[in-house]
C-alpha cells in the first residue's frame, strides 16, 4: 500500500492532485512549419495547459487520418474556459 501511495503522489505526478479544467483552441494546424489547417477549433479536459495541448494535438491526428507519430503542432493561443 505505501509502494502504491509513494509512486502516486512523488514528484512527477502532482496532476493526480489537480482539478481537470476546460481548455478551448481555436487557431491554425502545422506541420513541418507549414499551414495544414487554418481554423481548427476544439475543446478538451485537462489538469494543465500542456496536457490540453497534447489532448488537442492527438484528437486533431485522429480526426484527420494522420498517424499519431505525424508532426502536427498547435501555434496558437489555448484558453482556459473553466
Amino acid at each position: 500500500m505505501s509502494f502504491t501511495w509513494h509512486l502516486l503522489f512523488s514528484s512527477g505526478k502532482e496532476d493526480v492532485l489537480r482539478k481537470k479544467c476546460t481548455y478551448m483552441y481555436d487557431g491554425p494546424v502545422l506541420s513541418f512549419d507549414r499551414g495544414i489547417d487554418k481554423r481548427y477549433f476544439a475543446l478538451t479536459t485537462a489538469v494543465s495547459e500542456n496536457q490540453a495541448r497534447n489532448n488537442l494535438t492527438f484528437r486533431y491526428k485522429m480526426e484527420k487520418g494522420f498517424a499519431p507519430n505525424a508532426r502536427i503542432s498547435l501555434p496558437g493561443k489555448i484558453i482556459l474556459v473553466t
